[in-house]
């Protein structure tokens, strides 16, 4: 089973100490005349003087050759971005707004990141940078769904195949199971849909916990849940994700951005 990465996805920004490294390029030494002693010769009036002929400077070019024997490193990103969506409707409820966004909103967005190439890593990309300082394109963005609403399906899928960009959703598992409408507000991904867009490679689906997008007394789950009941709320979600055909997650989005020390040791356990 794969390791979870604890990847906080709601607001990332990966600092990394970049060195640039520039080569230093001998230069060719030229005589300077004028510190040479030299004798004094007699002139005959009205002779012209010849003038000196002037040296080559030699540094140009040997700056030159040395760049192109040895081309620069490509720069690699010093932080990663995340873009944090929802739900996805035409028109939003303004009690909502911000939540959800207007498709034509959403498809705006997408256009602007593909007009300035901007590269969207998988997770496991995303994993190999902070784990082990890989390198990524400058301009890297991770485009993240929470919840797993059926929108993510409708709307933002289509939009980003149209543009060549890659999402992550981070979906609550009992809702997947369940597959059912909360009343009066959405619905939420179906196990088809969800096996159509890992397929395409456009999609690819993290945890958002299996039960516990929720809080006890005004706390988050995951800063009060015993040990206990992470592990096990985390060993749902991966039986749900092997149901479907899904590959393990390796990422996880905290409900709310919380968590507690007993929810690092819960991944470390399951992991």
């Amino acid at each position: 089973m794969h390791k979870f990465s604890v990847l906080v996805v709601l607001v990332l920004a990966i600092s990394l100490s970049v060195i640039a490294c520039t080569p230093v390029v001998p230069t060719t030494s030229v005589p300077d005349d004028s510190a040479s002693p030299t004798a004094e010769l007699p002139l005959t009036p009205g002779e012209p003087v010849a003038e000196p002929e002037p040296k080559p400077d030699l540094a140009p070019l040997a700056t030159k050759e040395a760049k192109e024997e040895e081309p620069a490193s490509p720069k690699s990103a010093d932080y990663v971005t995340v873009l944090m969506y929802h739900h996805l409707a035409p028109q939003p409820d303004p009690k909502h707004y911000g939540l959800i966004i207007d498709p034509e909103e959403f498809a705006a967005h997408m256009a602007y990141l593909k007009e300035h190439d901007y590269y969207t890593p998988t997770l496991q990309e995303l994993a190999d940078f902070v784990q082990n300082n890989a390198a990524l394109p400058p301009r890297s963005v991770v485009i993240t769904f929470d919840d797993g609403y059926e929108s993510n399906y409708t709307y933002a899928f289509p939009i980003l195949q149209q543009h060549g960009l890659r999402g992550v959703i981070f979906p609550i598992g009992q809702e997947i199971r369940l597959a059912g409408a909360a009343p009066g507000w959405h619905s939420y991904l179906t196990d088809i849909q969800m096996q159509e867009m890992q397929a395409s490679g456009v999609i690819e689906f993290g945890s958002h916990t299996y039960a516990m997008h929720g809080s006890y007394q005004g706390s988050p789950f995951l800063q009060v849940a015993a040990l206990e009941q992470i592990v096990t709320d985390l060993q749902e979600g991966e039986e749900l994700f092997a149901a479907l055909g899904l590959p393990q997650s390796i990422a996880i989005a905290y409900p709310f951005g919380k968590y507690g020390v007993q929810a690092l040791e819960a991944f470390q356990a399951v992991g």
